[in-house]
């Protein structure tokens, strides 16, 4: 992990558990901060199975409110080393008391890069943000049965079916 601010910690649980955390910075008054961590390379390799790539993690926010600059969260996805950023995520304006998983992220645009994630937290003596249980999971759209009937009967009693793939 490489981070931009002394306000980033890896903190961890009394059980061992690590985790993200962005404390409340209480310097009031100071322009607002974009505090960014970001992952190491990361490859994402193309699928040919119909599968695709997700970014995913549980986040716990403390104190989110909405005002004309506010607080926010987001996570940033780089595939050119850094020199810029595609936004893939922004928090919602809601405070969360335990930590809640996000809806994964679609990452099969960067199929075959190499990408950086980064987690950007913007604010000032107000939100924290704890991430925790990041994973990148192959994800595979379901495959459903389903009987659709094909023609009508011709007899009573009879039936007509075909088993195609939806």
């Amino acid at each position: 992990w490489t981070n931009n601010s002394d306000r980033w910690k890896l903190a961890a649980t009394t059980d061992g558990n690590n985790f993200l955390y962005h404390a409340d910075d209480n310097a009031p008054g100071v322009d607002l901060y974009k505090d960014t961590v970001y992952t190491a390379p990361i490859i994402v390799p193309v699928t040919t199975d119909g599968s695709v790539w997700k970014l995913g993690f549980d986040q716990r926010n403390s104190y989110m409110y909405t005002y004309v600059g506010g607080p926010r969260h987001d996570v940033s996805i780089s595939n050119d080393g850094g020199a810029t950023w595609d936004s893939a995520w922004v928090a919602s304006n809601a405070s969360f008391t335990s930590l809640t998983p996000v809806e994964p992220i679609d990452l099969s645009v960067y199929a075959g890069d190499t990408i950086h994630v980064a987690f950007v937290h913007h604010g000032d003596f107000d939100t924290a943000w704890r991430i925790d249980n990041i994973r990148i999971t192959k994800f595979y759209d379901p495959i459903l049965s389903a009987m659709i009937p094909d023609f009508p009967a011709t007899a009573i009693g009879d039936t007509s079916v075909r088993m195609m793939q939806v």
